[in-house]
């Protein structure tokens, strides 16, 4: 059996909406079986009728129960957990139709509870019973009670009682703007949820209607073409259905280029990117007005499939593959791209002896598309951005690649007082950071020495703290990437507060000397449990205060807290243990845990959702509602999984 089938929480990132991240919620019942010989298959054993005289006998792997008085009973008692829901289910055959026979639930020393089902009057038909109850005592009896007369019978079979450990798992997600990830074919975009509905009428140009064009284009052959004559911008436009304020995603393809520019434009104040390669673009933008137009400056060539959809990038949790094909959920606080332009080096200033080829052809960027700019150098020159206003540590970061073979180019600042890094570019893009202050008020970056058999360039980033964070474009501002919110998972139904196990797969962004927690509380500072990284440099942290007093709380060096470890936390009253990659690395034989009911919510912070936010990166988070042995503490935090394959495959996922 699969370990997570005692898991009574499990979020492998995987599914997302606005505002959602998806969580894996167990079966309503778990499968962990309390009662002894439900079957029959062991013939009487475990079950008995003490204070009702029965007698017991195995008929074709069912019981036959033979009142011996009236109203003869037959039970078995099961440990319970006050306060814990459960399902009790059973078969039923009534033999003596005169009297029935009903299945009875207690929570005391005899089955003198209520009845759960009513009578059943049927003489030939096996009937299938459920009953969902809260456990009122450490104690649970489960039985039968059938017939008003000595010598009646009937048969019981497949008696079954199993935990009830449904909730609310999902976690409420927010961020109010757009943040980038590393896709699951390792290229940079942007997090989106896309409409289906296609705004543009005619984006195939398979007519000549719809749109409104100027004396330099034509609709025919299922294009747009234009004739590259010279005088002033001609527009080819068309009117949306679309919403001021809300942002959308618009493509097109350039085709048959042989000269001029042409670029997507939505109203006053949005940039026209001239685009001179044929190619498939995209664009996003914020509706200023209801048209979309197509401006060409001397095109000679053709566009076709237009396509403008709404998007969403608010609140959208971020799967991140940068790490490999299993993604994990990345977190991350809100940070600048202080550079107004991030990809746009003709805002840059490019040094004499360095040319530029803008948006070239030759090589895929990051992103996957043609946005990156070549530049070929005589070896002593280069292109830098600067005048950025902002004091203190800053880090500066570019995505870098070789047009053939490795060569070397410098990074550092336009204020050459901070120490430059030498960088070794090849052909696969890279990500090169240079994290300093240069004790001035102005900072910037700069790309040296960059040699005739060139580079390409793509996404600068200059932003305030001593770590980069993902990729935030920029386009004519600074722009900024507000912080991830993940909270508000579970309930009092989804936690066992008496005993159990946190575990998580975690790695932090950056050895910042900061308390980040995944906490599991009452909302109070009065009762949580958390693991986490610590403000002590390569410190994991985990403890537990219950009733306001403090039971367990101990840091653990790691080598690298940037790298992945998997860390299970198990509580039990006077039992606390600490595994992590396959060791027990810490343990605590005094403590108390909680009173029954009282965690109901997890968070990626600290016990509020509103300090110490977990940012980083989380492979796996899975609670349990029991106290798991060494050996399976063991095999939950040892197992490596490189691949979402794998990871499904050792926890017996069906991949769909």
């Amino acid at each position: 059996m699969s370990i997570l089938d005692k898991a009574s929480l499990i979020q492998i990132p995987s599914g997302y909406k606005s505002g959602t991240l998806y969580s894996i919620k167990p079966n309503t019942a778990n499968p962990i079986e309390e009662i002894s010989n439900g079957d029959f298959s062991g013939g009487t054993t475990n079950w008995s009728s003490p204070d009702y005289n029965s007698t017991l006998s195995i008929i074709s792997g069912e019981m036959r129960i033979v009142s011996t008085i009236s109203l003869g009973r037959v039970r078995q008692g099961i440990a319970t957990i006050i306060g814990k829901k459960y399902l009790a289910t059973a078969t039923i055959t009534n033999i003596d139709s005169s009297t029935g026979i009903q299945l009875k639930l207690s929570n005391g020393s005899n089955l003198d509870g209520a009845f759960f089902d009513s009578s059943f009057n049927t003489t030939t038909n096996a009937v299938t019973i459920t009953h969902e109850f809260t456990a009122t005592a450490t104690t649970t009896y489960i039985g039968s009670s059938h017939g008003s007369s000595i010598g009646q019978s009937a048969l019981l079979d497949n008696v079954s009682v199993k935990r009830v450990v449904s909730g609310d798992g999902d976690f409420t997600f927010s961020r109010s703007s757009s943040g980038t990830r590393v896709n699951s074919e390792g290229l940079i975009e942007t997090t989106q949820v896309v409409s289906t509905t296609e705004l543009v009428t005619n984006g195939d140009f398979s007519s000549d209607s719809d749109w409104t064009i100027e004396s330099t284009w034509t609709i025919s052959g299922g294009a747009a073409n234009g004739n590259g004559a010279s005088g002033s911008t001609q527009e080819l436009k068309q009117t949306l259905v679309n919403t001021i304020g809300k942002t959308y995603k618009a493509t097109f393809e350039v085709l048959n280029y042989v000269s001029g520019t042409v670029g997507f434009w939505q109203g006053s104040g949005i940039s026209v990117i001239p685009r001179s390669a044929n190619g498939i673009y995209t664009e996003y933008f914020t509706a200023t007005s209801a048209e979309i137009r197509f401006r060409g400056t001397n095109f000679n060539g053709s566009i076709d499939n237009v396509s403008v959809k709404e998007v969403d990038y608010l609140n959208i949790p971020r799967l991140d593959y940068s790490d490999g094909s299993c993604p994990s959920l990345l977190l991350e606080g809100q940070s600048t791209n202080l550079l107004p332009y991030s990809n746009d080096f003709t805002q840059w200033t490019i040094q004499s002896g360095v040319t530029a080829t803008h948006n070239t052809t030759e090589t895929l960027s990051p992103d996957g598309t043609n946005n990156a700019t070549k530049f070929v150098g005589n070896g002593t020159t280069g292109v830098f951005k600067s005048g950025v206003s902002v004091s203190g540590i800053v880090a500066r970061s570019v995505y870098l690649k070789s047009v053939s073979g490795t060569v070397n180019v410098i990074l550092k600042d336009p204020n050459v007082t901070i120490t430059q890094k030498s960088l070794s570019v090849t052909t696969e893009w890279q990500r090169f950071e240079l994290i300093e202050d240069n004790t001035s008020s102005s900072q910037g970056l700069w790309v040296d020495d960059i040699p005739s058999s060139g580079i390409y360039m793509w996404g600068g980033q200059l932003e305030s703290g001593d770590y980069s964070t993902s990729y935030i474009p920029t386009i004519g501002a600074t722009a900024t990437r507000t912080a991830d919110v993940c909270n508000n998972a579970g309930t009092s139904a989804t936690f066992n507060s008496t005993e159990g196990v946190l575990f998580a797969e975690i790695a932090a962004l950056a050895d910042d000397s900061t308390d980040r927690r995944i906490t599991i509380s009452d909302g109070t500072t009065n009762n949580r449990m958390a693991i986490g990284f610590d403000n002590a440099s390569n410190k994991i942290k985990y403890f537990l205060i219950s009733s306001n007093t403090i039971q367990v709380n101990q840091d653990i060096s790691v080598d690298d807290i940037t790298q992945f470890n998997k860390i299970a936390f198990l509580y039990k009253e006077n039992d606390f243990k600490l595994y992590m990659n396959g060791s027990l690395i810490a343990s605590d034989t005094s403590g108390s845990t909680f009173s029954a009911n009282t965690l109901n919510v997890l968070n990626f912070a600290g016990y509020s959702g509103t300090s110490q936010e977990f940012y980083g990166k989380t492979k796996q988070l899975i609670t349990f509602n029991e106290a798991l042995s060494n050996e399976e503490l063991s095999d939950l935090t040892g197992q490596v999984n490189t691949s979402f394959v794998q990871l499904a495959n050792f926890y017996n996922y069906t991949i769909l």
